[in-house]
């Protein structure tokens, strides 16, 4: 999971590991790729404005170096305030896979990640 706001981490983190799901939290773009480019993570979470590269750039790169590889393609959920439809095709083209629209409940949350993750 990575978010620029300390305090989304936090709660995030919480709800996640209240699922019992493992997660590393990151607060900027930067730190999400590299976290992305070297772990097996069964799925990624972005905000979209953070500080460094943004989740869009992140999840471009994340895509650009799957298809250099083979293996699985890893889903990007972009966690955003910015839900409108020309947002929503913006994540689309950079290769984000779903979004969770902030602020979020824990249901909703949970819900998304039986959306996303296998089993």
């Amino acid at each position: 999971m990575a978010d620029d706001s300390g305090l989304n981490l936090l709660v995030a983190q919480a709800f996640l590991e209240g699922f019992g799901i493992e997660c590393d939290i990151v607060r900027d773009g930067t730190a999400a790729l590299a976290k992305a480019l070297e772990g097996d993570y069964a799925a990624i979470l972005l905000d979209i404005q953070m500080p460094g590269l943004d989740g869009c750039e992140v999840a471009r790169r994340v895509r650009a170096r799957e298809g250099k590889e083979e293996g699985r393609r890893v889903p990007i959920v972009a966690v955003t305030a910015y839900t409108r439809p020309d947002d929503l095709a913006r994540f689309r083209e950079a290769g984000i896979d779903d979004f969770l629209a902030k602020p979020f409940e824990p249901s909703q949350l949970k819900a998304k990640l039986r959306t996303i993750l296998p089993g």
